[in-house]
Formats: structure tokens, C-alpha cells, sequence
């Protein structure tokens, strides 16, 4: 049974959303029986969010302890936490992401003895303009069926890409924690590394790592067409370092995704100037029937309608932006060197 728990929040310019974050985790820890600490890393933040923290925490009367950094991203601050804290177990908490008042309780409850680390269930909180709710359609078709199921659910090797997982609500050993950041190469390139897949894959094939759905909490999405696309832009740079070390199906997956538009790109040419007439028609027929079978699923996984209205429109101009991401990240990374090997004779 775990007695004490320490949340690490990675702080970025994120003033108007940690007051809630903060009063969530008190109202948790209210209806739990369980120790709660708070140690906030601010990452550089450039707005009023560590003044925030800090009035949050007077008019409360509730600790939270502030640690400071250059602007390195969330995987350093992360890391940069785990080292500061002293506790056994950890709780990552993403600045936008609110517990929900049961979810210690739950934890508290939960026979931790077998595991290594629990990954909660983040929902999306419907608000803003038809960008919030995009994410809904993806996450539902590739992931639907274990979100739906209440149940804990192991991760295995097999199962690790079929189900949600994650750094915004992940309850972990500390030194667990810390040697899965140290087997992650190279560590001076942490701005490109996924800290979601690539980081618990590991931990996935060792056994010891599961998905609790009643853990749960709530994410605030990016709101306004410019900031949606740049978060976009940014899972697309770390999506290789997910995937460029698997083996399988998620290897064609991420391989397909990095040629996608050389093929998208030659269909259309062959659309446009090879086929005429009633090839026109049965090719736009084949695209429409598959991208209504791709929404279908969706829906019925448990997609809204508003999530499958945001991601009809939204899903065009955002495979250029995302693919551009993919390709930032493969450059940065340098894992694809054009330039031929010097001669040694």
C-alpha cells in the first residue's frame, strides 16, 4: 500500500491552468489515505506561473516546493525532479492535467506490490473551438478497447502499443524512474526524446507495469488554431524516437508514416493524369469508404461527434504538419546520414 506520494509537475508558461492543477490534487488527497507532497520544476517559464504556484500555495496553506531550471523541456524537468525528490513514489503530473477527486483514493486502494509503476487514464476536457476535441478520433480507434474496459490491465511487449500510456498521469518507483532515463540515448538530445512510448517501453517487457482506468484525471487541450498546430508539430518530432527501436508492425507503421507523403503525393499524381473517367469515381469512392470506416470505429469506441467533426476538418492540414515534425525529428536526431563515408586508402 503506498503511504506517500510525491507529484512532480513540469511548469511551462502555464499560469492560467496550475491553480487548478494544484486545488485538484488537494481535493484528492482529501478523500485519500495517503501523504501528499508537491514539487513544481518551472522549466523557464516566462509569464507568472511560478508567482502563481506561489500564491496558490499561501491562500491554501499547502507546501509546494519550487525548483528552478533553464528551459530544457519536460523530459529534463522530469528528470530533474525525480533526482530532487526523496520519495519512493513518484506522480507525474502535467501542468494542464487535473486529478480527479477520487483518483488517490483509487490508488491507495490498488494492491501495488507486483508493480513498478500504474499509468492513469487522461480524458480530454471538451472546451474551446473544434481543435480541442481532435485527439478523441485517433485515441479512440487505436486505443478504444482498453479505455472502455474498467478493468486493470497489465502491459506486455504485445500489448504496449495497443493501449494509452504515458508521462501527463504516471504513478512510478523513483529509482525505477531514474534508470529508465539513464538507459535513454542520447541524453543530450532530451528535447527529441518521446518520454511517453520510448521511455516505458522497457518497462512494459519487464511485467511490471499496468494501466489502471479508475486512476484518472483530465487534460486541457491547446486551445486556437496556431498553438494546435505547433503541439502538432512537436508530436511529430518525437514520434520517430518512438518507434525507431521497435520491431513489427509498429516499425512498417512508423516507416509508412515518414514516406506517407511520397505516396500520397504519387496517388495524386496518378489521379489526376493517369486515370480518367469511371477511375475517378472508383478511387474517390475506395478514399471516402475508408476514411468513413476509419471515423465508424472511432465512433463506435466511444469518439463524440464533435471529435469527429474536428477531425474530418482538421485531419488534412494536419498530416502535412505532423509529417513535417517526423521529418525535423529523423534530421535532428541524425539517424539518417546522407553524406558518403570518408575513403581510407
Amino acid at each position: 500500500m503506498i503511504r506517500h506520494v510525491e507529484v512532480v509537475i513540469p511548469l511551462f508558461n502555464s499560469e492560467r491552468f496550475i491553480g487548478d492543477t494544484l486545488t485538484s490534487i488537494k481535493k484528492a488527497k482529501l478523500k485519500a489515505n495517503i501523504e501528499v507532497s508537491i514539487l513544481v520544476v518551472d522549466d523557464g517559464s516566462s509569464d507568472l506561473s511560478v508567482p502563481s504556484v506561489r500564491d496558490w500555495a499561501n491562500q491554501e496553506n499547502f507546501a509546494v516546493e519550487i525548483v528552478n531550471q533553464p528551459n530544457k523541456g519536460r523530459f529534463e524537468a522530469r528528470l530533474t525532479g525525480a533526482k530532487h525528490s526523496k520519495s519512493t513514489w513518484l506522480l507525474f503530473l502535467d501542468s494542464r492535467v487535473r486529478l480527479a477527486e477520487d483518483s488517490l483514493a483509487n490508488l491507495a486502494n490498488f494492491e501495488i506490490s507486483n508493480w513498478l509503476a500504474i499509468n492513469g487514464l487522461t480524458l480530454t476536457v471538451e472546451a474551446g473551438g473544434l481543435e480541442a476535441s481532435f485527439w478523441e478520433v485517433p485515441t479512440k480507434f487505436f486505443w478504444g478497447e482498453s479505455v472502455s474496459d474498467p478493468s486493470p490491465q497489465p502491459y506486455s511487449s504485445g500489448r504496449f502499443d495497443k493501449m494509452p500510456k504515458g508521462t501527463t498521469l504516471l504513478l512510478i518507483r523513483r529509482d525505477t524512474f531514474l534508470e529508465l532515463c539513464a538507459s535513454v540515448d542520447p541524453l543530450e538530445k532530451t528535447r527529441l526524446i518521446s518520454d511517453d512510448t520510448r521511455l516505458l517501453r522497457g518497462l512494459a517487457e519487464s511485467g511490471h507495469f499496468i494501466f489502471l482506468p479508475s486512476f484518472q484525471a483530465s487534460y486541457v487541450p491547446h486551445l486556437g488554431l496556431g498553438k494546435f498546430f505547433a503541439h502538432l508539430h512537436n508530436r511529430g518530432i518525437v514520434f520517430w524516437d518512438s518507434f525507431r527501436e521497435s520491431k513489427g508492425k509498429m516499425k512498417a507503421v512508423s516507416i509508412l508514416a515518414l514516406v506517407f507523403p511520397c505516396l500520397a503525393l504519387a496517388a495524386l499524381m496518378a489521379f489526376l493524369f493517369v486515370f480518367d473517367g469511371v477511375w475517378h469515381f472508383f478511387a474517390t469512392g475506395v478514399f471516402i469508404l475508408l476514411f468513413a470506416w476509419f471515423l465508424a470505429v472511432a465512433a463506435k469506441r466511444g469518439a463524440s461527434s464533435r471529435a469527429i467533426l474536428s477531425f474530418a476538418v482538421l485531419v488534412f492540414p494536419a498530416i502535412p504538419v505532423y509529417w513535417l515534425g517526423i521529418l525535423r525529428g529523423i534530421l535532428l536526431r541524425g539517424d539518417f546520414n546522407f553524406r558518403r563515408n570518408p575513403r581510407n586508402d
